[in-house]
C-alpha cells in the first residue's frame, strides 16, 4: 500500500502532467478610462449641486411687456454720448451722483465711500469727505467705506443717502458728519437697509428711497435676479425727528426728485422698469404712473431747468433678461452659477442713456452711447450748458456740452 502522496497522484487519472490552465488577467484601466470616469462622475456631482443646491435667491414670474422701442424721442439720432468729457479718464471709480454748490463746486461720491469735490477749472480734485469709517482704496469695496449713492446740497449741509451708513450730513465749511436715519433703524418695525437716493420737500421733510428690505448694495444683483417688491419710500422731519413710510411694497425704488409744482415725488422704480408719481399733501400715497416699459434700468432723477425731468439708465434690456423674468428657476441657476460681478456683467448689455421726460410722462429727448464705452449711465444732471453723466459702477463720469 503506498503513500498518500502516492494515492492523491494515482487517483489523478494521469492528469498530473498536464499544465493547468491559468485564469485570464484583469486589464488595468488605461488613463483615457479614467479620465471618463472622473468627467462622468464631477458631471453627476455638478448635476447634483444645480438641482438639489437650495438657490441664495427666492424668485417670483414676472410677466414683461415689450420695453419702448428705440425711436422718435428715443432714437439714437437725438443726442450722442460718446464725446463724454472724462476729466479724470478711468481713475473715478463708481460715481453715482453729482450734485453742485452755489459757488459750482461739483460733489460727486464714490464707490469707495469717498465724496470728492472739484471746481471744474483745475486739473484734479479733493477728497472732501468719507462716509464710512475705513479709508479705502478707489476700487475697493467694503461697507466700512461707505457707499454715497444720493446726494443733495440743503443750506450749508451736504446732505447723503448711504447704502450702509444710512440718511446722513456732512457741513460743507467743517466736514463734520452727523446721521440723521442710521442704517437698522426701525421704521413702522422694518430696519432701514439700503437707503438709495434722497431730496427734499418744500415742508424740509426729506424722503428717500430704501431700496431692498433684503440684500445690501454690494449684493443688488440677486434682488435684480428675485424681483420682489420689498422696497419702500420714507420719509424723514429733520425738526421733529419722525420718521416714517410713505409707500411700500415696491420693486427697488431708486432715483427719488421733487415735483417741478412742489405737490408729488417722482420716483424710479428699478425692477419694474418704470417711473411713479407719488402724491404729497392731501393725496398722499396716491400713485400714478407716469413712464412703464422702459427700454432700461432707470436709476436717478434729475429736474431739468427746463421743465421735466432726466432719468439715468444704468443697464439695458435685454431678450435673455425679458425671457428670464419669466422663469425663476432659470434665475435660481444663473445665482447658483455666476458671480455677482458676472450676474451685473450678464443682466443688460452696456448701453449709456439719459431720457428727458415731461410732467405727463411724455419722453421729450435723449442722450445715447450704444457702443458700450460707456457701461452705465445711473445720473443725468443738467448744469448750465453741460449734461453731466454719471454710473454706480465703473469709469464713467464726465459730460457734454449742450
Amino acid at each position: 500500500m503506498g503513500s498518500p502522496r502516492q494515492r492523491k497522484l494515482a487517483g489523478d487519472g494521469g492528469t498530473s502532467g498536464k499544465k493547468k490552465k491559468k485564469s485570464p488577467r484583469k486589464s488595468e484601466p488605461n488613463c483615457a478610462t479614467l479620465s471618463v470616469r472622473v468627467c462622468i462622475s464631477f458631471f453627476l456631482f455638478f448635476l447634483c449641486y444645480v438641482i438639489f443646491w437650495p438657490a441664495i435667491v427666492d424668485p417670483v414670474v414676472i410677466i414683461e411687456d415689450p420695453p419702448l422701442p428705440l425711436e422718435g424721442a428715443l432714437s439714437p439720432s437725438n443726442g450722442s454720448l460718446q464725446d463724454l468729457v472724462q476729466p479724470f479718464g478711468d481713475d473715478l471709480s463708481g460715481a453715482e451722483c453729482v450734485v453742485f454748490d452755489e459757488d459750482g463746486f461739483l460733489y460727486a461720491g464714490l464707490s469707495n465711500g469717498a465724496i470728492l469735490k472739484w471746481d471744474q477749472k483745475s486739473a484734479g480734485y479733493t477728497i472732501f469727505a468719507r462716509t464710512g469709517d475705513k479709508e479705502c482704496e478707489m476700487r475697493e469695496l467694503d461697507p466700512e467705506c461707505g457707499r454715497p449713492l444720493g446726494l443733495r446740497i440743503v443750506g450749508d449741509k451736504l446732505i447723503v443717502a448711504d447704502a450702509y451708513v444710512g440718511l446722513m450730513e456732512i457741513d460743507l465749511e467743517s466736514g463734520l458728519k452727523h446721521t440723521l436715519v442710521p442704517q437698522e433703524t426701525l421704521i413702522n418695525g422694518v430696519p432701514l437697509n439700503f437707503a438709495d437716493d434722497v431730496a427734499m420737500a418744500p415742508d424740509g421733510k426729506y424722503y428717500f428711497s430704501d431700496a431692498c428690505s433684503k440684500w445690501k448694495a454690494f449684493e443688488s444683483p440677486y434682488a435684480a435676479l428675485e424681483r420682489r417688491s420689498n422696497g419702500r419710500v420714507l420719509s424723514y422731519d429733520p425738526i421733529s425727528g419722525e420718521r416714517a413710510e410713505v409707500l411700500t411694497n415696491m420693486s427697488f425704488p431708486n432715483g427719488v426728485e421733487i415735483s417741478h409744482d412742489r405737490k408729488s415725488l417722482i420716483v424710479a422704480e428699478t425692477m419694474s422698469y418704470k417711473i411713479l408719481r407719488i402724491h404729497l399733501g392731501d393725496r398722499l400715497g396716491e400713485v400714478e404712473t407716469l413712464l412703464e416699459n422702459l427700454p432700461g434700468i432707470p436709476d436717478n432723477i434729475r429736474r431739468h431747468p427746463k421743465g421735466g425731468y432726466l432719468v439715468g439708465l444704468s443697464a439695458m434690456r435685454s431678450p435673455e433678461l425679458d425671457f428670464g423674468a419669466r422663469y425663476p428657476i432659470l434665475r435660481k441657476l444663473v445665482s447658483k452659477l455666476l458671480s455677482l460681478d458676472q450676474i451685473v456683467n450678464k443682466l443688460g448689455k452696456f448701453y449709456a442713456l439719459c431720457i428727458h421726460f415731461s410732467d405727463e410722462g411724455e419722453i421729450l429727448g435723449s442722450w445715447h452711447d450704444p457702443s458700450g464705452r460707456l457701461h452705465h449711465s445711473s445720473h443725468c444732471h443738467i448744469y448750465k450748458d453741460k449734461l453731466f453723466v454719471g454710473a454706480f459702477t465703473g469709469s464713467t463720469f464726465g459730460y457734454i456740452l449742450l
